[in-house]
This record gives C-alpha cells, sequence and structure tokens, in this order.
C-alpha cells in the first residue's frame, strides 16, 4: 500500500467535510447536487489517489455493523471515504451509502448505512446490451485504475461488490462478461457466482458469461 494513501488518511484530511458528506448521504442528495461538493473538497489531490477520485479521507467510529463520524479527531480510526451512488426511480442517481476503507489493508471496509451493494455501477448495466462488466477487488484498485464515485466523461468503468452476496451483485455476475484483475481474482469470482446460480437453482440462467483477465 502507497504511504502517501496511509499518510492521507492519518491526517484526517477533510474532516469537516466529512461531516457535509454524511448528512448528504442520509438524505439522499442527488447525484448532480454532490458532485460539485466532491470535486471542490474531497479531490484526492493528494497520497496518491488521482485527482478525480471523488473520495477523501477522516477519521471514524465503529458503530456495530456500520461507522459513523468519529467524535474527535484523536479519537478515531483513520479511514478513505468513497460516497457511494444507485439510480433511484427514473434516470435519478442519488447517494445511498458511504464506504469507508483501511488505507492499510483495502479488502476491509465497512459502510455508513449498510444499504450499499455496488460502488461504481454505471448506467447499462443489467441491459442485454451492456458492455462487459470490470470488477475490482476494492475502492483503492477501483480508483487508482481510474474509475471515480463521480461519473465524469472520460472516467473508467468497473465496480467493486461491496457486498457480494447480495442480490445485486448476484444479477451482475450472472448477467455480463467479466473482466478481472488476474488469475486468482477471477477464480475468486467464479466461485462466487456459482453459489449465486446454486442459489437460484429455482431460476433460468443460461450458461454462464466468460471470465477474462485484465490484459
Amino acid at each position: 500500500m502507497s504511504t502517501g494513501l496511509a499518510a492521507l488518511a492519518a491526517a484526517a484530511v477533510g474532516d469537516d467535510d466529512l461531516a457535509v458528506l454524511l448528512a448528504a448521504v442520509d438524505e439522499g442528495a442527488r447525484h448532480d447536487d454532490l458532485t460539485g461538493f466532491c470535486r471542490r473538497c474531497w479531490h484526492g489531490d493528494r497520497g496518491g489517489l488521482p485527482p478525480r477520485a471523488g473520495a477523501g479521507a477522516g477519521r471514524i467510529a465503529l458503530d456495530g455493523g456500520t461507522w459513523r463520524r468519529a467524535a474527535a479527531p484523536e479519537d478515531g480510526i483513520p479511514a478513505l471515504i468513497f460516497p457511494v451512488f444507485d439510480w433511484i426511480g427514473e434516470g435519478e442517481v442519488r447517494a445511498v451509502d458511504a464506504v469507508a476503507v483501511d488505507p492499510a489493508r483495502p479488502s476491509r471496509w465497512l459502510l455508513h448505512r449498510g444499504l450499499a451493494d455496488v460502488l461504481g455501477l454505471t448506467p447499462g448495466y443489467g441491459l442485454d446490451d451492456a458492455p462487459a462488466l470490470r470488477l475490482f477487488r476494492d475502492p483503492v484498485a477501483w480508483t487508482l485504475a481510474g474509475c471515480t464515485t463521480l461519473g465524469l466523461a472520460g472516467d473508467a468503468a468497473g465496480v467493486v461488490l461491496l457486498a457480494p452476496g447480495s442480490e445485486a451483485a448476484g444479477d451482475l455476475l450472472l448477467g455480463h462478461t467479466l473482466i478481472c484483475m488476474d488469475a486468482a481474482h477471477a477464480a475468486e469470482i467464479d466461485a462466487l457466482r456459482r453459489a449465486h446460480r446454486r442459489r437460484r437453482r429455482n431460476r433460468m440462467w443460461p450458461r454462464l458469461p466468460a471470465i477474462r483477465v485484465a490484459a
């Protein structure tokens, strides 16, 4: 892990901004309203995050299986924070959650509300003519590859399965050609999608789509 990422989280950059972000998430803020805030305050131009990551850092406190902002910065756990958006209703994108990631171990994360299934879901997935779906192990790998929470023109497309056992994750895994990070990642994803298919044994599913490894 980049020492810059750890330093960014440890510095609790944007702790006041974190309070604003969480209030927006709790209220289900519209994507367009929150994009400006993320670009202005959480642009991630320090610590190795891409300038357009739409992610920031703060100190968090554990709250059961979720997390909240630490009451005092010195008492909190350093984390990288990514807002999570989803499609609500007819073509409207709103904030539904925020994921806090351990900068030292990016495979460890917690959700603020426990509602999000996928980070980085983009228009087109879930449709018959959708492109191959690129999967990432964790939010840090996702954002370093050029994916962002903001969905701006020119951003890379890809997702992280925040809740791998969810119905939403199963729909994506069973419905698309998948591009994984490496052979080990592909094996993990293949096992996961086969588990999803077994749980849906009462449904009709075509032959499993292909799994590829990113070049």
